[in-house]
């Protein structure tokens, strides 16, 4: 770059800090900047929310069943989406400490839904949520009753695990 090149790029430059400091309030700068921070908000808001998602994690003012139902449904979106025989979806940790697994596998040429429970020092309990076609455990996760059933069934494996 000429020493020409530089002083005409720095001069642009210095023009547009300029201006940008001169308009600042304008109402259509300050509507464009309004917009931008809400697009930006909300790309950021999707972010976080597939990233509970997948991690099993739930915000603080939300309920358990609410955040079973999300998961659950996004569980059935990678499903659908997927030829992967074996997958799984964390839940939300119960605030006991146990983990929570939503799993898909496969057993006997069948596809099996199970809820799987792990507590740390207790082990593993699961019970088969489904059993059948792939279709069958999508619709299972998609039901309106799932995140009811989810809770029973994980209240269930907890005691099965706290009396071993």
């Amino acid at each position: 770059m000429t020493k020409e090149e530089f002083e005409r790029q720095t001069e642009e430059l210095a023009r547009q800090l300029k201006h940008a400091i001169d308009h600042w309030d304008d109402p259509d700068q300050v509507a464009e900047r309004e917009a931008y921070q809400r697009e930006k908000d909300a790309r950021q808001s999707e972010v976080f929310e597939l990233a509970y998602i997948k991690t099993g994690q739930k915000r603080p003012s939300e309920s358990r069943e609410d955040a079973i139902k999300k998961m659950a449904a996004y569980f059935s979106d990678q499903i659908e989406a997927s030829a992967d025989a074996s997958m799984s979806q964390p839940l939300p940790v119960l605030a006991s400490g146990e983990d929570v697994t939503l799993e898909l596998g496969e057993q006997g040429g069948q596809h099996v839904l199970e809820l799987v429970v792990e507590a740390p020092k207790r082990g593993r309990a699961s019970e088969v949520l489904q059993r059948g076609e792939r279709g069958n455990c999508i619709v299972m996760l998609r039901a309106p009753q799932l995140p009811g059933y989810v809770e029973l069934v994980t209240h269930k494996l907890v005691q099965q695990l706290r009396s071993k």
